[in-house]
């Protein structure tokens, strides 16, 4: 039998100071966790109810959000 894949779940990302984005995984089964919940610094929804505090997170969805390009009126 072969290894096994993990496969690492993405569920939110962090900008530290420099502007870089970090991501937020979800935590792997028997590692050692804070009981204290990430929470979405643009729509407040809980990205996790563990392994927080950290600031200046987002969940994918807002990430995603911030990353896009604006369209503009003349974009189609």
């Amino acid at each position: 039998m072969g290894p096994l894949l993990s496969i690492i779940m993405v569920i939110g990302y962090t900008e530290r100071e420099d502007g870089v984005w970090e991501t937020i995984e979800e935590p792997k089964p028997g590692y050692i966790v804070t009981m204290a919940f990430i929470l979405c610094r643009e729509c407040k929804s809980a990205i996790s109810s563990v392994g927080g505090p950290r600031y200046n997170s987002v969940c994918v969805k807002c990430y995603e959000k911030i990353k896009s390009p604006v369209r503009g009126p003349d974009s189609v």
